[in-house]
């Protein structure tokens, strides 16, 4: 797959994430030696934790910008089920640091993870940080747990 994927129909194929629940505007980069992945997201209105009181969202949504891009790396990774991604949970968040309590309309935030370890087939560990030019705006360890079962829980 050619990088980088831009626009929220071409990075739909690649998440479970769909509608207004897809944060991600584009995969900005990959490398599966690393363990890292990339991504873009354009704060405007259409972003479903827009507050127009706060002309913005909430600096803590950048964790779930982690997590979507953690499950495009995933996609990348394994070419997904079947062709279709795979459904992931977020396990827990760990030493979360938001620097920047509100991302103001207009800014592009760039995240960035790394796989820091496997536990088993289907547990992750990654470090996330999330960047608004060169100002870190959130950092945090995401622990993750990925359905390898197509149909999910069911056997």
């Amino acid at each position: 797959m050619k990088l980088p994927i831009m626009g929220k129909e071409s990075v739909a194929l690649l998440v479970p994430h769909k509608r207004s629940m897809l944060l991600l505007d584009g995969i900005l980069g990959f490398d599966r030696e690393k363990g890292q992945a990339a991504s873009l997201t354009e704060v405007d209105r259409s972003n479903l934790f827009f507050d127009g009181n706060l002309n913005g969202i909430p600096g803590y949504v950048c964790f779930e910008l982690m997590a979507q891009t953690i499950s495009a790396y995933d996609y990348l990774v394994g070419g997904g089920m079947g062709g279709k991604p795979k459904i992931g949970f977020i396990l827990g968040v760990n030493q979360l640091k938001v620097a920047c309590p509100v991302i103001p309309q207009g800014s592009r935030i760039t995240t960035t993870i790394r796989q820091e370890c496997a536990i088993g087939e289907a547990m992750y560990s990654f470090v996330g940080e999330s960047n608004v030019g060169d100002e870190t705006v959130a950092s945090a360890t995401l622990m993750v747990y990925t359905v390898l079962h197509p149909e999910g829980f069911l056997v």
